[in-house]
């Protein structure tokens, strides 16, 4: 994983730790909103990834921060508004995020397959907004 947090610093110009932690944010909710099934074999593919979402739970990046995780708490839960949210309280804005995740899923794409990656994907509500 960690080709890909460099391949984040150089493209998107962010902080490695900062990286490190939004990877974490999003894969932590694809596994959590995710079937488990379908999320098993993309999580196997990319080792380091548990590593990633406990270092951004660690964080205190799990549990929210800032208006957009508020709001997805309020419509019940979370998923991709609490995500975005998180990755607000990690400094990066919303094209900032959608970046990471654009960047996560095409390297997600590359180690898992692409139609691994677009089967586990279609199950997440509301995942094409940050795509």
């Amino acid at each position: 994983m960690q080709d890909l947090v460099t391949r984040l610093v150089e493209n998107l110009g962010i902080d490695a730790n900062v990286a490190e932690k939004a990877i974490g944010v999003i894969l932590g909710m694809l596994k959590k909103s995710g079937s488990e099934e379908k999320i098993a074999p993309i999580m196997a593919a990319l080792p380091g990834a548990d590593d990633l979402i406990a270092k951004a739970s660690d964080s205190g990046q799990s549990s929210g921060g800032g208006l957009m995780s508020a709001v997805g708490g309020m419509m019940g839960g979370g998923g991709i508004m609490e995500t975005v949210g998180q990755l607000q309280g990690l400094g990066l804005d919303i094209p900032q995020s959608q970046s990471v995740a654009k960047e996560l899923i095409e390297y997600t794409r590359d180690k898992a397959g692409t139609d691994t990656v677009n089967d586990a994907l279609k199950d997440i509500p509301g995942i094409d907004m940050v795509l």
